[in-house]
């Protein structure tokens, strides 16, 4: 095999890698935008939020108002159980989270469909529902109301 072929077949080999690694990194990205998935049936309750951070930029997916994914901590109450403690990860619409802490707020806020009812903040009280074959699963019913 010449030089020439050698280095051809690097290149080529070193592109492809390169290419799988960021159809990876970015299937992973959007696996990261969806909501918990339960293996089991879920259990409807309610939660305190005791936490809130932003752990991505605003993004707007499908045409619909812009989002952001944050990490929450809840104190989760299922009827029969003891309350315990979760932290999961969300997305949720931007002007659905209190973002008064956060520096760039008003670059989150940007492009975010207009919303005036309670926030995401810790002392919040939510509808969950969490996971019947892993109760440290939970995800927030946004199309419930926020205390």
């Amino acid at each position: 095999m010449s030089t020439d072929t050698v280095i051809l077949v690097v290149v080529l080999a070193v592109t492809f890698l390169a290419c799988a690694v960021g159809i990876v990194w970015f299937l992973r990205y959007l696996r990261g935008l969806r909501d918990p998935v339960f293996t089991g049936d879920p259990l409807p309750g309610t939660a305190q939020v005791t936490s809130t951070q932003t752990i991505g930029g605003l993004f707007s997916r499908y045409g619909r108002p812009a989002e952001i994914k944050c990490q929450f901590g809840l104190r989760v109450h299922l009827p029969g159980r003891p309350p315990y403690d979760v932290t999961i990860r969300q997305v949720v619409g931007a002007r659905r989270v209190d973002l008064s802490g956060e520096q760039r707020a008003s670059e989150l806020y940007e492009g975010a469909e207009p919303y005036n009812g309670p926030k995401l903040r810790p002392g919040a009280n939510v509808v969950v529902a969490a996971d019947s074959a892993d109760p440290q699963v939970v995800r927030i019913d946004l199309a419930q109301p926020i205390d």
